[in-house]
C-alpha cells in the first residue's frame, strides 16, 4: 500500500490536503462495505437457489447456468480478467458438474463474511468521521487495513527524547507497514528534505497543495514517486470550505509518545471515536463569522 506525502510550508493548506485525502478514502470505505453487505444476502440467497436447482434438475440447471454465464462472458470483453474468470467456471462446470457452480458461490460467500472493513487512523482529532486516535507509537504499530493520516510527523510528531537509533528504527516499522499491513500512509512534511532518505525513495505519491488567493479553492498537484517532475498524474481541485468542518484548524500536533521497547516493538489499541462536528470549536467559529460577515480566516 503506498506512502503519499504532502508537502509544503505553513499555512499552505497541507493539514486541509491530508483531510481531503482521508475523508475521500473513508467515503469509498463506506461504498465498499455497503457493496459487501449487500453481496452477502445476494450470494446467500444465490446458493439457496442453486441448491434446490440442482436437486431438481441438474442437468437443466447446468445448461441454464453456462448459457448465462456466456452472456456475461461477451459482456465483460473489455474486462479479460474478469472474463477470463468467467471462462475459468465454465471449464469447471463443463467438468465437474453444477456442483462447481455452488462451490464457487460458497467460497465467495465464505470471503465475503471473512472481509475486514478498513479504518481510519489519526494523530489529530477528526470530525463526523468515525477514527481511532493515534497517542502513542505502540497505537501507530497496532493500526491496520484502512488509512493513517500524520500530520507534521517528521517536524514536531515523533516523541522529542527519541534517540537517533530509535528514530531509525521507527521509521524501518513505518515502512514496513505500509507494504505488509494494507496500510495507505498520508503524512505531510514542510520540505522532502527533512524526510528520512529511506522513506524519501520510496515514497508512491508526492502532493503539493496551492491554495487560491481568496482561500477557497485548493489544488492538488499529485505526483507519483518520489520526484515531482514533469506532468503531475492529476491536479485535484476541492471547495476549502467543504472540509474545514472535518478537522480543528486551530488544534496542535502533539508528539507520538515513545512506550516501545528498544526495537520499537509493542503493540496497543488506540481510543476509537466520533465527534460530531457540531463539536468542532474552528467549525462553529467560522460558520459565526460567516453568519454575522466577520472576515476571518480559521
Amino acid at each position: 500500500m503506498p506512502l503519499f506525502a504532502v508537502v509544503g510550508e505553513l499555512g499552505s493548506g497541507k493539514t486541509l490536503a491530508l483531510v481531503y485525502l482521508v475523508v475521500k478514502n473513508y467515503m469509498k470505505f463506506k461504498r465498499e462495505e455497503e457493496y459487501v453487505k449487500n453481496r452477502i444476502e445476494e450470494v446467500k440467497k444465490k446458493i439457496e437457489w442453486a441448491e434446490k436447482a440442482i436437486k431438481e434438475d441438474p442437468a437443466g440447471f447446468k445448461e441454464f447456468i453456462l448459457k448465462q454465464l456466456h452472456k456475461e462472458k461477451l459482456e465483460m470483453l473489455d474486462t479479460p480478467a474478469l472474463a477470463a474468470e468467467i471462462e475459468i467456471l465454465e471449464q469447471e462446470i463443463e467438468e465437474k458438474g453444477p456442483e462447481a457452480y455452488l462451490q464457487a458461490l460458497k467460497n465467495e460467500y465464505q470471503y465475503l463474511l471473512n472481509w475486514e472493513p478498513k479504518h481510519v487512523y489519526s494523530n489529530i482529532t477528526l470530525y463526523d468521521i468515525p477514527f481511532y486516535k493515534l497517542t502513542t507509537l505502540s497505537e501507530l504499530n497496532w493500526a491496520k487495513n484502512g488509512i493513517v493520516l500524520l500530520d507534521e510527523l517528521w517536524s514536531v510528531g515523533l516523541d522529542a527524547r527519541m534517540s537517533r537509533r530509535k528514530k531509525n528504527v521507527i521509521t524501518a516499522n513505518i515502512l514496513g507497514k505500509s507494504r505488509k499491513r494494507s496500510l495507505t500512509i498520508l503524512f505531510s512534511c514542510q520540505t522532502l528534505r527533512q524526510l528520512d532518505p529511506r522513506i524519501r525513495d520510496v515514497l508512491d505519491f508526492i502532493a503539493y497543495p496551492v491554495i487560491s488567493p481568496d482561500g477557497k479553492i485548493v489544488r492538488l498537484w499529485i505526483w507519483r514517486g518520489n520526484k515531482p517532475q514533469g506532468k503531475p498524474l492529476k491536479v485535484v481541485r476541492f471547495f476549502a470550505e467543504d472540509y474545514y468542518k472535518y478537522y480543528n484548524t486551530r488544534e496542535e500536533v502533539n508528539e507520538l509518545i515513545d512506550d516501545t521497547d528498544d526495537e520499537g516493538n509493542g503493540e496497543k489499541e488506540p481510543e476509537f471515536m466520533y465527534i460530531p462536528s457540531s463539536k468542532n470549536p474552528a467549525w462553529i467559529e467560522f460558520k459565526l463569522s460567516k453568519k454575522y460577515g466577520v472576515k476571518k480566516v480559521i
